[in-house]
């Protein structure tokens, strides 16, 4: 999602809704929708090294919104006073990507039995009650 300042609200329909605009990102990650215009100069990037700093540079309005998974920020926003009402989030994501956890082989029988539980969780809505106890 793209998080913005809630005093200046970033309207995100479209990458070209962010021409000309500084965009806070996590170093290292990739944003295939914007690589484009990062390359050629359309949105300039910030990249920090954490979510809780990307927050910051939109706080502090060194950029003008940054990239976060709505999870994550909104879990950074419930435990960080200084962010509380102070974002507001596109109702457009920016990109999608599954989450996932690599195990080797020999881990093979834990990760059966792990992606068993996930699934079952998943399924009766246990996974969702953890994640919204720690996000709302």
């Amino acid at each position: 999602m793209m998080f913005s300042l809630k005093k200046k609200p970033i309207s995100f329909n479209s990458a070209d809704d962010l021409i000309g605009k500084t965009i806070s990102t996590h170093h290292g990650y990739h944003y295939p929708k914007l690589q484009q215009y990062f390359t050629d100069g359309r949105i300039k990037t910030i990249p920090e090294r954490n979510e809780l700093m990307m927050l910051k540079a939109v706080l502090f309005q060194r950029a003008d919104a940054t990239v976060i998974n709505e999870t994550v920020a909104n879990w950074i926003i419930k435990n960080e006073p200084t962010l509380e009402n102070m974002f507001v989030a596109s109702k457009l994501e920016v990109d999608s990507f599954g989450y996932r956890i690599m195990f080797t082989k020999k881990w093979q029988v834990f990760t059966d039995a792990f992606n068993r539980e996930l699934a079952i969780m998943k399924r009766n809505g246990a996974l969702k009650k953890i994640i919204d106890k720690y996000t709302q």
